[in-house]
């Protein structure tokens, strides 16, 4: 009996909760996935299909649970020639043989983290990645655990592959083939997946800004060439926008300053270009007619780039104002900017001079977004450095937001600093008597 439909696991993420629960009420359900490579089955008849499909699931799954207590992180040699791992790959490559009626198949291992193993299965002209997944008695301490809430391990990632691999862009994630659902008392697991190596042909990865406007947030990426090869750490994106009109525009903009955040990483002279026109344009120029005639040739393109960005941005938000749409893209935008630019990394009050001079300071202030958090998490962060650092309360929070948390969090033995920093910038704030 199959009780999860490959197009219901494509539909949306299923948790290893409603996977243990449901394998727990069917203990005899079929908890195969997905379906073999194409060249592997192309010789056989339609009717063989499902019974080699079956064989060829018995036989990997044996292979993940006699290897699942192969334990040892560091040391790739040590994993490679272990003796149970050698005499498993033999019985593997014997049995695939005879299943697939083939010679051309080989497997080797590749090396291992904190809850799988990889191999690569070579079969005729093409390669695979073979994951199994560990016991929980090899894994790290703080990793041993079946309903990981970070999406990883074996009771997330087989069906999370899956679902991954359907919403996200083609090409972007390693085409899955099958795998083996896993309840929590199960030993073993497994996922066979197209295999990507640093020889594949690349993929422009997504932008941090951009990333945040997709189905699935990556809490623990794992790219190679700019292909996500696996599924563990992507979780569903609470956050994400339904709506085709409003994300449409979210991306465009998001894109934007990805792009131009990664123009600035390039070479110093975009960050003094950019740092140029923002002296400017507090000196009350119009930015848009510069004159940069005594400046290099190379800073003349750099700031004509930054320039022609900026007016993009600026046409944006035009037609946002227009459509009525700019308010709700400025909050989402802001939410994202705070979480991608933490603003205790990249403000001038605590930030390296390496993170102030990457934020896409200009492209913010013409869209009218900033990485200001809310009120409670920036006392947080004054906090977090003893309220020692000045920060600029006043340009961000009207005095009656700051007065109202005050009247409801102040503590005198605790934020003495914090009420000074901010007496300095409002003036005084009517407190009751016992706060004071």
């Amino acid at each position: 009996m199959k009780i999860f439909n490959l197009k219901v696991l494509k539909r949306g993420y299923i948790p290893a909760e409603i996977i243990n629960r449901n394998l727990t009420r069917n203990p005899d359900s079929r908890k195969r996935i997905g379906s073999l490579p194409y060249d592997w089955i192309r010789k056989f008849g339609k009717e063989r299909i499902s019974g080699i499909t079956e064989q060829v699931d018995d036989v990997f799954e044996r292979f993940s649970t006699q290897i699942n207590n192969l334990s040892d992180l560091n040391h790739y040699a040590l994993c490679k020639n272990n003796t149970n791992l050698l005499n498993a790959q033999i019985f593997l490559k014997k049995m695939l043989k005879e299943i697939l009626k083939r010679s051309d198949i080989n497997i080797s291992y590749i090396g291992s983290g904190a809850f799988k193993h990889c191999h690569k299965l070579d079969i005729g002209n093409y390669s695979y990645a073979f994951s199994t997944f560990k016991s929980e008695e090899s894994m790290y301490t703080n990793c041993r655990n079946y309903f990981n809430k970070n999406g990883q391990g074996k009771g997330n990632e087989p069906q999370a592959i899956f679902t991954l691999y359907r919403h996200v862009p083609h090409g972007h994630t390693a085409r899955p083939f099958l795998a083996r659902l896993s309840g929590e008392n199960d030993s073993g697991g497994y996922i066979l997946s197209k295999f990507i190596d640093q020889n594949h042909s690349a993929k422009n990865n997504f932008g941090a800004m951009e990333l945040r406007q997709k189905t699935f947030l990556y809490t623990d990426p794992n790219f190679i060439r700019g292909i996500c090869i696996e599924a563990g750490g992507c979780l569903p994106n609470q956050k994400y926008i339904k709506d085709k009109e409003l994300r449409g525009f979210l991306l465009r903009i998001a894109k934007i300053i990805d792009n131009h955040a990664k123009f600035l990483r390039q070479n110093p002279i975009n960050i003094i270009s950019q740092q140029y026109i923002i002296n400017k344009k507090e000196a009350g120029k119009d930015i848009f007619h510069l004159e940069t005639g005594g400046l290099s040739r190379m800073q003349q393109k750099s700031i004509s780039k930054i320039l022609r960005t900026l007016g993009k941005i600026r046409h944006l938000k035009e037609v946002l104002i227009k459509n009525g749409k700019y308010e709700i893209i400025k909050e989402l935008l802001n939410r994202d900017m705070a979480d991608i630019f933490p603003y205790d990394e990249y403000s001038r009050e605590f930030g390296s001079p390496d993170s102030i001079y990457i934020y896409p300071q200009l492209i913010a202030d013409e869209f009218g977004i900033s990485n200001v958090p809310d009120l409670e998490t920036m006392i947080s962060i004054s906090a977090k450095y003893f309220d020692r650092e000045i920060i600029p309360f006043v340009k961000y929070y009207t005095k009656e937001e700051v007065e109202s948390w005050l009247k409801n969090n102040y503590v005198p033995e605790r934020d003495k600093q914090l009420l000074k920093n901010l007496c300095q910038q409002y003036g005084k704030f009517n407190l009751p008597q016992e706060q004071q």
